[in-house]
Formats: C-alpha cells, sequence, structure tokens
C-alpha cells in the first residue's frame, strides 16, 4: 500500500516538474508532461483505490486458493497414506493366504491319506468277511457232500447186504426165519394174556 502511494507522488512530482516548463529534447517535439503526468496521477488514483478496495478480495482470494491447494495436497497425501496401508494390507493379506492355501493343501493331503487308509482298512475288513463266508460255505458244502457220501455209502451197503443176503439165504432159511417168527409172536401173544 505504501509502494503505490510513493508512485503516485512519484508521477505527481514528475508532472509539476513537467509544468515547470522544462522542454524536452531538441525543442521541436517537446515531450508532452503534463498529459502523461495527469496519466500517471490517473493510474495512481486507480491503482490506489484498486490497492484500497480490491487488494482484500484478492488477498482473501488468494488464501482460500492457498488453503485450497493445501487440502487438496493434505488429502491427496492422506490418500496416498491410505492407498499405501491398504496395499500392505493386501500384501500382508496375500502373503497370509499362500500359508493359508499351503495349511489347507496339507490338511487336504492329510484327509485325503487318512481317506485312503480308512478305505483300505474297510475294503480288508470286507475281503476278511468274504474270505471267512466263502470259508463257512466251503466248510457247509464239505460237510453236506461228507453227509450225502455217508448217505450215499450207507444205501449201498444197504443194498450190497442185501444182495448177500438175499443170495446167502435160501428157501429153508425162509422157512425157518418164519417159524422163528412166528414163534416168537406167539410167545409174546401169550404172555401178553397171562400178564
Amino acid at each position: 500500500m505504501k509502494t503505490l502511494l510513493s508512485l503516485a507522488l512519484l508521477f505527481a512530482s514528475g508532472a509539476a516538474f513537467a509544468a515547470g516548463g522544462e522542454g524536452g529534447h531538441g525543442g521541436d517535439h517537446p515531450i508532452p508532461w503534463m498529459p502523461i503526468s495527469l496519466h500517471a496521477l490517473n493510474l495512481a488514483i486507480l491503482v490506489g483505490v484498486l490497492a484500497k478496495f480490491a487488494w482484500p478480495m484478492v488477498r482473501d482470494s488468494l488464501k482460500n486458493r492457498a488453503a485450497s491447494i493445501k487440502k487438496d495436497i493434505d488429502e491427496a497425501n492422506a490418500a496416498r497414506k491410505a492407498a499405501e496401508e491398504a496395499y500392505a494390507a493386501v500384501t500382508a493379506r496375500l502373503a497370509g493366504l499362500e500359508a493359508e492355501i499351503g495349511r489347507m493343501t496339507q490338511q487336504a493331503e492329510a484327509d485325503a491319506q487318512r481317506e485312503r487308509e480308512r478305505l483300505l482298512a474297510k475294503a480288508a475288513d470286507e475281503a476278511a468277511q468274504i474270505k471267512a463266508n466263502a470259508e463257512r460255505q466251503i466248510a457247509d458244502q464239505v460237510a453236506r457232500a461228507r453227509q450225502s457220501l455217508r448217505e450215499e455209502a450207507a444205501r449201498l451197503a444197504v443194498d450190497l447186504a442185501r444182495t448177500q443176503i438175499q443170495g446167502a439165504i435160501g428157501p429153508a432159511d425162509h422157512e425157518r426165519l418164519g417159524a422163528s417168527f412166528l414163534t416168537t409172536v406167539n410167545a409174546q401173544r401169550e404172555g401178553g394174556l397171562h400178564g
């Protein structure tokens, strides 16, 4: 503000000097100091009025703009910091995911191994049951076959004995056996009557 007043005084003194009749260079074309001084005074007044009334608005506008720029810079720094923190968090999470994937893979392999062992044990139990059932069925079949063979052997022995007895017993043996049978039956009947 003081600078503007100093400029105005300088121009005013220049105008006064020009009005004092000092001529210019060469005499033919004198320098028109009076119009220049008036224009300078006019300019100084305009600058003074602008400085008095417009400068506070310009200053406030510049302050607001500086504050806005500072705020934008602070927000950009905060956003950058938040982005860096988010990146670090994502990187840490990815590292954690890789470790988690490793643990899950190991767990899946362990579960698969346990399931394989369980299935093998179940298959071994089922094979043992099948074998036991087969052995039981074989033993039952063998026992039935032996029983069938015994029955067949007994039937053949009876048939052989019948054939041998029929061939060995003649008509006289039949009569003697018939008489012996009748004697036994009569004795039993008479013993039953007396008893």
